[in-house]
């Protein structure tokens, strides 16, 4: 499953273009964090969460609330994502949902230095790893221009980093009772199995 949070429609477009690099036989769905198909999450084998970045973090209620205001200036030619209202991310992690063991995180910010833009997918990387859960795959960025346009090449990037993803759970094969085991079926040494 793809969790998103998007205000102006990138991250969505990312998690979209997420799920089609990880092809055809893998079962993917993709909803916003306020969306009423959250409930599935806990039957996943595996969860990828993506946020767009505001202030070097993830959203705050005052930063989606300035989202909004900024949508509703006509002369910043912004369209809010029709998923933005409500929760956010962080919001939704601090309630602590049922989550599958392995996980990816990603998000969407300026096309700068990270230095200067931060990146949403590093609180999701700590929060899911003080969880005991386990990336499969380094968190990745993808770059939105100063027109908050997806910058050229990113979709297909994000088809490739889902590919990528693809690969590495296909490898690590994980079951439905979330243990990982091998390719000849086998429980891997230290899964756990209760």
């Amino acid at each position: 499953m793809i969790v998103y949070e998007s205000m102006f429609g990138n991250t969505r477009r990312i998690a979209g273009a997420i799920a089609e690099g990880m092809g055809p036989e893998a079962s993917v769905e993709v909803v916003g964090v306020n969306s009423e198909r959250m409930d599935a999450i806990g039957d996943a084998d595996l969860v990828i969460i993506g946020a767009p970045t505001h202030a070097h973090s993830l959203s705050t209620s005052s930063s989606r609330e300035e989202a909004e205001e900024w949508a509703a200036d006509p002369e910043r030619n912004l369209q809010l994502d029709p998923q933005a209202h409500g929760r956010g991310v962080r919001e939704w992690l601090d309630s602590q949902p049922p989550l599958p063991r392995l996980y990816a995180a990603f998000d969407t910010r300026a096309d700068m230095i990270r230095l200067f833009t931060g990146a949403a997918s590093t609180p999701i990387a700590r929060v899911l790893g003080r969880r005991r859960m386990e990336a499969v795959v380094p968190a990745e960025s993808f770059a939105v221009s100063m027109h908050n346009e997806l910058a050229r090449g990113e979709q297909d990037r994000a088809r490739e980093w889902g590919q990528r993803i693809a690969e590495v759970a296909a490898q690590r094969h994980v079951g439905a009772d979330n243990t990982e085991v091998d390719s000849t079926g086998a429980v891997s040494p230290g899964a756990d199995t209760q």
